[in-house]
C-alpha cells in the first residue's frame, strides 16, 4: 500500500486549483479581449465618420484609445479590481459619445425640419 501524506494531498490540490485557474483565467481573459477588440474597431469607425461633426469624432477617438489602453492592461495581466474600473470609466466614456451624437442628430432633424417649412 503507498501512504501518501496530507501535506502532498495539499500540495497537489492546490496544483490543480491554480491549472483550474489559471485556464479559466486565460480563457475570460481572450473572451474579454475579443469584446475590447470589437469595441475599438467601431469607436475607430465612428472616429473617421465623416458623418459626425468633429467634436464628436473626437470623443469617439478618445474611446477607441482609451479601449487600446485597457486591453494593453488585460493582456499584461488580470487584475480583476482594475480592469473592472477601467471599464466602468470605459462605459462612461461611450455614453457621454453616444449621448452627444444622439443630441446632436436630433437637432439637426429640428433644424432641416425648421429649414424646410421655411422654404
Amino acid at each position: 500500500m503507498v501512504k501518501i501524506s496530507r501535506n502532498s494531498m495539499i500540495i497537489r490540490r492546490l496544483q490543480i486549483a491554480r491549472r483550474i485557474f489559471k485556464v479559466d483565467t486565460q480563457r475570460l481573459r481572450e473572451k474579454l479581449l475579443s469584446q475590447l477588440q470589437e469595441l475599438f474597431d467601431m469607436a475607430c469607425g465612428q472616429a473617421k465618420n465623416k458623418n459626425l461633426d468633429l467634436m464628436q469624432r473626437e470623443k469617439y477617438a478618445r474611446v477607441a484609445a482609451y479601449t487600446a489602453q485597457v486591453i494593453e492592461g488585460v493582456a499584461k495581466g488580470f487584475d480583476e479590481r482594475q480592469i473592472n474600473k477601467q471599464l466602468d470609466e470605459l462605459e462612461e466614456l461611450v455614453s457621454e459619445a453616444r449621448a452627444k451624437t444622439k443630441a446632436g442628430k436630433a437637432q439637426g432633424e429640428v433644424a432641416g425640419k425648421g429649414a424646410a417649412t421655411a422654404s
